[in-house]
């Protein structure tokens, strides 16, 4: 088969994601946006943590609607991403796991997962801190150190 255009090919399965740019997208990722976790949280309800990495396509949600799941969610440096009873989610041991999103062309760190559903977190969306809101920071400590 000859194909009419080059296909990009990834040689091995890790993709770099960035930082986002500082204080341009303070807002981001907009609802809708499609994100992507990996993390070694529970493969199901229920079940320990495990060695092998699982990963999951979630949809970053607006402030309002994850205010109908957590009521302490700061919309200023909070966020929510995940679906409502599709059994599709972050488990215990996801914590702390990077969500990255396409922002202009290439993968960018957007969320760091921070908290769950305690009794159902397969059917809620999951709680993170928006990335961007500390950028200023973590330059400076990378900087630093």
């Amino acid at each position: 088969m000859k194909l009419k255009a080059r296909i990009p090919y990834i040689w091995n399965k890790s993709v770099p994601a960035s930082l986002p740019p500082s204080k341009q997208i303070r807002q981001w990722p907009l609802g809708g946006t499609k994100c992507i976790i990996v993390g070694w949280g529970c493969q199901r309800a229920g079940a320990d943590v495990t060695d092998v990495a699982s990963v999951a396509e979630l949809k970053a949600l607006r402030g309002r609607t994850c205010d109908q799941f957590f009521n302490d969610v700061n919309n200023g440096h909070e966020f929510c991403a995940g679906y409502h009873k599709s059994g599709l989610g972050t488990c215990p041991g996801d914590s702390g796991s990077g969500l990255v999103c396409k922002h202009h062309g290439s993968m960018t760190v957007m969320g760091v997962m921070s908290g769950l559903h305690p009794e159902q977190p397969q059917n809620f969306p999951s709680v993170y801190v928006r990335v961007a809101t500390f950028i200023d920071w973590i330059q400076t400590e990378m900087r630093r150190n």
